[in-house]
């Protein structure tokens, strides 16, 4: 958290918002003492009543903010110097969005990692052509809300919320983003560092976080669908593969969850096999 603390510019016109998912007492001791120790900014501590993951949180910090625009961290990644240069740049920029690069590194061997390989791809298509078909990938397959700075009365005009899911909650609120915006800006320079390790979500193999998935990837279908944007459906076929590392009975389990919730085990199928 410091690490993350640290990277965020030094202005008095930065309002940071940390916001606990009801963690331990220890944890929350420490951080109810973060105003103290970085008095030369201005820190606010939200604590959740209620464990209900990331996005669930990212709602309470919308719901606390009292600036102009919003940017999303998360506690194991950090920003990168761009940041400050981006905060005038755009202070007073007419769009709803900004999006950003990104890079990323292994937090193991200090390595330049992948992660941020999709991000970098979709800004850099986008920023260079300016066609409707990159910049509505840009908007629609960008699921993260990170690398983005988002006017914070655009997102409570349109009443624009996380999915309160295990994994992938931020992947609806990404893509109305998207579809409601009606005026964005690309920046092609890297914002943001995405960190690689074995203790993140991402990375957690289980039954229940492969169902909150693909929960969360039927409400994403289902607005694509309720909007004529099936050319935009989430890949289903890929959570069946990671499936399969939970042995047999795991993975006909999570097929015959992937059909009770009325999804196409085999959408994507395709692309996993020319990717």
């Amino acid at each position: 958290i410091d690490r993350a603390i640290d990277s965020i510019p030094l202005d008095d016109y930065v309002e940071i918002i940390i916001v606990d998912d009801c963690s331990d007492e220890d944890n929350q001791d420490y951080l109810k003492k973060l105003p103290d120790r970085y008095k030369d900014r201005n820190i606010r501590i939200v604590l959740s009543a209620e464990n209900k993951g990331a996005g669930h949180s990212r709602d309470l910090g919308i719901g606390t903010a009292e600036g102009k625009w919003i940017t999303f961290l998360d506690s194991d990644d950090y920003f990168l110097p761009y940041l400050g240069v981006s905060f005038k740049n755009y202070a007073n920029s007419t769009a709803d969005i900004i999006y950003f690069s990104a890079t990323s590194i292994c937090e193991e061997t200090g390595e330049i990692s992948t992660r941020h390989l999709t991000i970098s791809h979709l800004i850099q298509n986008a920023y260079n052509t300016g066609s409707v078909k990159d910049i509505n990938n840009l908007k629609f397959k960008f699921f993260g809300p990170v690398c983005k700075f988002i006017k914070i009365d655009f997102i409570r005009k349109n009443k624009i919320l996380f999915q309160e899911t295990r994994a992938f909650n931020d992947a609806l609120f990404s893509v109305k983003c998207g579809l409601f915006s009606q005026n964005i800006a690309i920046d092609k320079g890297e914002l943001y560092c995405i960190t690689m390790s074995p203790a993140s979500v991402s990375y957690k193999l289980s039954s229940e976080i492969i169902k909150e998935r693909l929960k969360a990837i039927c409400e994403v279908n289902n607005f694509f669908k309720a909007h004529e944007l099936r050319n935009y459906y989430m890949p289903v076929f890929h959570q069946l593969i990671y499936s399969r590392k939970l042995g047999f009975a795991g993975f006909v389990d999570i097929f015959r969850y992937t059909l009770l919730i009325h999804l196409n085990p085999f959408n994507g199928i395709r692309k996993y096999f020319t990717e």
